[in-house]
């Protein structure tokens, strides 16, 4: 009866860690153990709820007193990694991983424990290996094409972060972290209209993640920012200053002074037709390129901008 009644404990409060309930899966859990002290998955929810809540040391401490009831239970290590990397103990991480991967090689989710704690430790090429290997084992875990993401991203590898970013995305299409990785990876190859679609998606999913709106902000200005006209002007200028002193400029001295006028004029109309297609002609069009790709960026545009939250 006892076990029973701490299964039903159990399911409930893993239904409230899945929703974020994590006081009440504390409960739960803590509940669950009273009736069935020797049940290590007991001892695994709690410390997830703990973790959820961010008390760390409490997390640690339910883990191991798990794992000293079932050394080689692959959640609680799994756990573990997690609370130490968090901690910042990296020795401690990095041996509780390696741990993790001696006893559960197959399972796709201690790849990703591991290469997580790979990551933050600096050891990339290790987490790669362990983010591919997670892939192989569940080609269908998007969280693994993310963290090969995050990978490629901070070692200067946007292009191949993007296409990991993608199959993320293919797979749970509204993760509004993906999306803004994606955003990141695609704004780092100077594709500045497709990372703000992408900034915006993310902000769509989550309204209020300040970190997106800043890069979708930033994204479109950018991309709206055309410069040019100044420069064109500069470089005319020069061109005259230079061609004034060759023996060309004699035969203009030849020339009636009413045509000289007239050229110049023309010369001048040019010049500035050529200034105003650089300044305005050319942010028209992108405008307009932007609107293609998504009608209403401009409107969220202005709405970024009013944000005072939003750097």
């Amino acid at each position: 009866m006892d076990l029973q009644r701490a299964g039903e404990l159990f399911e409930k409060a893993e239904a409230a860690n899945d929703v974020g309930r994590y006081e009440t899966a504390q409960s739960l859990a803590a509940q669950g153990i009273a009736f069935a002290p020797e049940a290590a998955e007991l001892y695994a929810s709690l410390a997830r709820a703990c973790l959820g809540l961010n008390q760390l040391p409490q997390a640690e401490t339910h883990c191991r007193e798990g794992l000293r009831l079932d050394p080689d239970n692959a959640w609680l290590l799994r756990i573990l990694v997690l609370v130490t990397r968090l901690r910042e103990d990296f020795t401690e991480s990095t041996s509780v991983a390696k741990r993790l991967l001696q006893l559960a090689p197959h399972d796709s989710l201690s790849h990703i424990a591991a290469g997580r704690t790979f990551l933050q430790c600096g050891n990339t090429p290790e987490a790669v290996q362990r983010f591919q290997e997670a892939i192989r084992l569940d080609p269908m875990n998007d969280d693994a094409f993310s963290s090969l993401g995050i990978c490629y991203l901070e070692s200067g590898q946007p292009k191949m972060a993007e296409q990991q970013f993608r199959q993320a995305l293919s797979l749970n299409p509204n993760n509004a972290k993906d999306l803004n990785n994606l955003g990141v990876s695609l704004q780092r190859q100077g594709k500045q209209k497709d990372a703000a679609v992408a900034f915006k998606a993310a902000v769509i999913v989550d309204p209020t993640c300040a970190v997106s709106k800043s890069n979708a902000k930033a994204s479109i200005a950018a991309y709206l920012s055309v410069g040019g006209g100044l420069l064109l002007l500069y470089l005319f200028a020069k061109l005259m200053f230079v061609a004034g002193k060759t023996p060309a400029a004699k035969l203009i001295e030849d020339i009636p002074l009413k045509q000289q006028k007239m050229i110049a004029a023309t010369i001048g109309i040019g010049v500035l037709l050529l200034f105003g297609f650089f300044t305005y002609g050319r942010r028209w069009l992108r405008k307009r390129d932007l609107l293609g790709a998504d009608p209403q960026i401009l409107e969220f545009y202005k709405t970024v901008c009013k944000d005072k939250d939003v750097k």
